[in-house]
């Protein structure tokens, strides 16, 4: 479960990150959107950094909560 939480957060956090840094300063300097609108591209980023750290603490939850590992490698630092 945690290891598709982590993809579909990876989706989220690189679609807003597409978002705030390719497809709204394009609009900006085509003008397609007013220069007000420059001020949407903060929500974005923001949006984009809180999903990329849940993603990796989906990841790492999926990673360290496997049992299984420690059967197979019962020596973590060789």
């Amino acid at each position: 479960m945690n290891l598709a939480l982590f993809v579909a957060l990876a989706f989220v956090s690189a679609f807003t990150f597409a978002i705030a840094h390719a497809i709204v300063p394009s609009l900006l300097v085509t003008g397609e959107l007013p220069q007000r609108a420059n001020q949407i591209r903060y929500p974005f980023y923001f949006l984009s950094f809180v999903t990329m750290l849940a993603a990796l603490a989906a990841l790492a939850m999926s990673l360290f909560g496997v049992g299984v590992i420690h059967q197979v490698y019962p020596r973590w630092w060789i």
